[in-house]
């Protein structure tokens, strides 16, 4: 700091030297030192132009003086924020009592200026400063234009004559309702132009369906009217009270001779009638017993032995010309087949037609006899009768051994062990078989003592000659194959193999060693990523080796994997990689390291959805309070947009995260809330008497409900039990908003109903009150609005006191208004949400709930957001 203070007294020290013609000017801006107030700024020297920015700009030894950059200011009288234009001045800070809008068009009243409600269209002061009032009456019918719904026609007004013009006369939305020059129109039921005397409807023009006329005799036959062409039904069809007579039905078959039948004197003669076999026309279609339900089948009988071929029959009701009543002949063409006739041999044709020629039982058949063996030669005993000698069958029943094709009379003798030619003789020494090993001495049996010795027989390891080849133990066959162990692992090598009964040296049975030089590679051993085959599989640092990682699926080639996608290997397989964690693998923009953006999906895969944008803005709203928390557990409490199902358009919210996420549309000022539901909301819900005790809970209805599901309502009951009673612990100031739905039943006398008032006593003195009136407008000088005519509806009602007027809300809408504020409410211990007491059964029944008050005026935006969700079910708070 020291350094800095000498600083300047040095530069001017400097500012011109002993002996120099021209001065110092070490800023550069043409003045030198000793006129420049500051010659370190350029910007700053006697000629500058002052600018609002705290310095002395041209050196006048003034401050933001006559600025160039100066702002203008309006005095504002009224002091409502917008200034007088006519009272302009420049100055870089307001002065006391200015401000920056000069638009106000008069400044001696709060009431005046831009944006100033101005809703009653029958006063002529323009309060919003924007040159125009809503006041008009065009046609001159004494109705202004918002009080009527024509104001260029005088003739169409409330309370108007209606008539046939296609107008609305009297404004009661309707058009042509109950007019005076209506005409009578009459029910055409059958459309046939003609109308029903007796149902009628007098209105402007014809409704759907009904016609000027009134002389149809049959209004639900459409081809009855006066006039129709007469038809073959039974029926007037011309109203003219006669029928034909061909529309008779003599016989009463149902059928008249206009209808097609053609015998009137018989019943069983008609159009549509069975055909039988009786001589008669029955149905009426010109032949006789051509097509009768009773004809019987006849069969053709060619060659005249009585039985009929199945295969050509006619259906009549008498026998045709050659004719016969039974079928069942299989050859018509011969007169010896037929049932019943005997089978023979001598015949090529089924004789009793049972389907078989020349079968067994044939009178001529011969026997036959087995011969199992194809020798020629068949087995002696009971043969097989048939007309021809059967597959496998022969003649002779002479073989003594019809199952060996070698045995049989007159066969040649073999080394075999058998009576091949069936002489009965002993056998040859040499074919006997003396240890039973099926092998005799003239077939090289080398011992016929031993039976496992013959010639058949498998060299074993046992030093005999067991198979009679003159060679002991060689190739036996339980000798084993030993394997060369070259390292001594206990594991052969299988390209050196040595077929014997005993181990040769250095040999072993096993033969799976891969690589008999190196003694830790074989089967068994421990495979691991080195390149090697270490277990003897064939296979090298495949999945199962002991130090193989986990790989995931990289499907969207983001370098993240699917966890339940993997694949274990010494290598990367293609496609995989070694980071897990990608929720959704098909789409490269969603992984562990994305950014989470609003669009419904889970981006960084963390599980949670939108969590880092849901609820922030308007185009990425929550559900609700509730939804923001779960995305965002460490959400603070605090403004979000909320979108919940069934609302036209996403809207701010307070939030309060303590409380679970709670959802509040209106926070801010709220110092009493009655939702009647004490589980739901135990801290603002309490309904208390004038003593400030609790009311019995008889008081509470849970009958009707709001529109969906608030909770339980307030009951009233046309006396004090309906109401609530602010106590003095509830402030209020020169601004408060109350607001409540209810549900007008009854309302007798058509009085007030409800009403937020602080009268010292519900009778007495007035001393301020808010009112909703039923239909008939029990008017009085404060603030009111006349109640909906319609009963057993929710109603949402507002009183707001935003320090200018006192307004009344009805869904959604102004309905009234003070037209200046009043304090006088302001501090008041006895203020009073209910029905007026007092009428007895003649006074307001009904129900209120999710009341609400606030120690400001809510925004014309706030209160129609709550109004809106309320209507999509979602009270204040929820």
């Amino acid at each position: 700091m020291r350094a800095l203070t000498v600083l300047p007294l040095v530069l001017l020290a400097l500012g011109c030297r002993k002996g120099d013609d021209v001065p110092l000017d070490l800023d550069g801006d043409g003045y030198a030192a000793d006129v420049d107030c500051d010659d370190t700024d350029a910007a700053v020297h006697p000629d500058a132009e002052e600018r609002c920015n705290g310095l002395d700009d041209d050196c006048d030894a003034a401050v933001d003086e006559d600025a160039a950059d100066a702002p203008t200011w309006y005095a504002d009288g009224d002091g409502d924020g917008f200034g007088d234009p006519t009272g302009a001045l420049a100055a870089c800070a307001a002065p006391e009592g200015y401000v920056d809008d000069g638009g106000d068009c008069d400044d001696t009243s709060t009431a005046f200026h831009p944006g100033a409600p101005e809703t009653d269209c029958a006063d002529p002061a323009d309060y919003n400063c924007d040159g125009s009032v809503g006041y008009a009456d065009a046609d001159g019918d004494g109705f202004a234009a918002c009080e009527e719904c024509d104001d260029t026609e005088a003739a169409r007004y409330p309370g108007s004559e209606e008539i046939c013009d296609g107008l609305d006369n009297d404004c009661d939305l309707l058009v042509d309702d109950d007019a005076t020059d209506a005409t009578a129109f009459f029910l055409d039921a059958d459309g046939d132009g003609h109308g029903n005397a007796s149902v009628s409807e007098t209105t402007c023009a014809a409704p759907a369906g009904y016609v000027a006329s009134d002389d149809d005799c049959d209004d639900l036959a459409a081809d009855t009217f006066p006039g129709a062409p007469e038809a073959c039904d039974g029926r007037l069809n011309d109203c003219d009270g006669s029928l034909g007579s061909d529309e008779l039905d003599v016989d009463g078959d149902g059928f008249m001779a206009c209808e097609g039948d053609c015998d009137d004197s018989h019943a069983a003669v008609r159009p549509g009638a069975t055909e039988v076999c009786d001589g008669l026309d029955n149905d009426c279609d010109g032949d006789t017993d051509s097509s009768a339900v009773d004809r019987r089948v006849w069969y053709a009988d060619t060659d005249g032995d009585t039985w009929g071929d199945a295969e050509a029959s006619e259906l009549a009701c008498e026998a045709p010309q050659g004719h016969v009543a039974r079928d069942g002949d299989c050859d018509d063409t011969e007169a010896g087949a037929h049932p019943g006739a005997a089978e023979t041999c001598a015949t090529a044709f089924d004789d009793d037609c049972d389907g078989q020629v020349n079968e067994a039982d044939a009178a001529d058949a011969s026997t036959w006899h087995f011969d199992a063996d194809g020798d020629t030669h068949g087995r002696p005993g009971v043969g097989l009768r048939a007309c021809e000698a059967p597959d496998g069958y022969v003649a002779s029943a002479d073989d003594c051994a019809d199952l060996d094709a070698e045995v049989y009379p007159g066969a040649e003798e073999r080394c075999d062990g058998k009576r091949n030619d069936c002489d009965g003789g002993s056998l040859p020494a040499d074919e006997a078989d003396a240890d039973r090993d099926g092998w005799m001495p003239c077939e090289d049996d080398c011992d016929d003592t031993v039976a496992a010795i013959n010639p058949g027989a498998l060299e074993v390891c046992n030093s005999v000659d067991d198979n009679c080849d003159g060679i002991i133990d060689t190739d036996a066959v339980n000798a084993q194959l030993w394997y060369a162990d070259a390292d001594n692992d206990g594991f052969g090598d299988l390209s050196s193999a040595q077929r014997a009964c005993t181990a040769p040296t250095d040999h072993v049975l096993d033969h799976s060693d891969c690589d008999d030089d190196e003694v830790a590679a074989h089967p068994g051993a421990v495979e691991r990523c080195d390149g090697t085959d270490n277990d003897c599989d064939g296979l090298t640092d495949e999945a199962d080796a002991l130090d193989a990682p986990t790989w995931y699926r990289d499907g969207d080639g983001d370098t993240w994997g699917d966890d339940g996608d993997t694949e274990v290997a010494c290598t990367a397989p293609s496609g995989f990689v070694a980071d897990a964690g990608d929720c959704v693998d098909d789409d490269g923009d969603i992984h562990p390291e994305a950014t989470d953006t609003c669009d419904g999906v889970d981006n960084d895969c963390d599980g949670y959805l939108d969590e880092d944008e849901v609820g922030q803005r308007s185009s990425c709203p929550a559900d609700s309070c509730a939804h923001v928390l779960l995305e965002d557990p460490s959400a603070p409490s605090g403004d979000y947009w909320v979108h919940p199902f069934g609302m036209s358009a996403p809207a701010e919210a307070w939030c309060d995260m303590a409380d679970g996420g709670t959802t509040w549309w209106v926070h801010d000022g709220l110092v009493a809330y009655w939702s009647f539901d004490d589980t739901a909301f135990p801290a603002y819900d309490e309904v208390r008497d004038v003593n400030d005790t609790l009311q019995a809970p008889a008081a509470l209805s849970t009958s009707v409900v709001m529109p969906s599901a608030f909770g339980p309502s307030m009951w009233f009951d046309n006396n004090e039990s309906g109401r609530i009673d602010l106590i003095s612990g509830v402030p209020f100031g020169t601004q408060y908003t109350v607001m409540f739905w209810a549900n007008l039943e009854s309302n007798s006398n058509n009085q007030i109903p409800i009403l937020f008032s602080n009268e010292s006593s519900w009778m007495g003195d007035l001393l301020y009150r808010a009112r909703i009136y039923g239909p008939s407008g029990y008017l009085v000088s404060d603030v009111t609005a006349v109640y909906p005519s319609s009963t057993g509806h929710w109603w949402h009602h507002v009183f707001r006191d935003d320090d200018t007027d006192v307004q009344v809300w009805t869904n959604g809408a102004m309905v009234g208004s003070h037209g200046s504020n009043d304090d006088s409410f302001s501090g008041l211990s006895m203020n009073r949400i209910g029905a007026r007491p007092g009428f007895g059964t003649n006074g307001f029944g009904g129900y209120m709930d999710d009341a609400a008050v606030f120690s400001r005026g809510l925004t014309d935006e706030e209160i129609g957001l709550i109004y809106e969700a309320g209507l999509a079910g979602y009270p204040l708070r929820w």
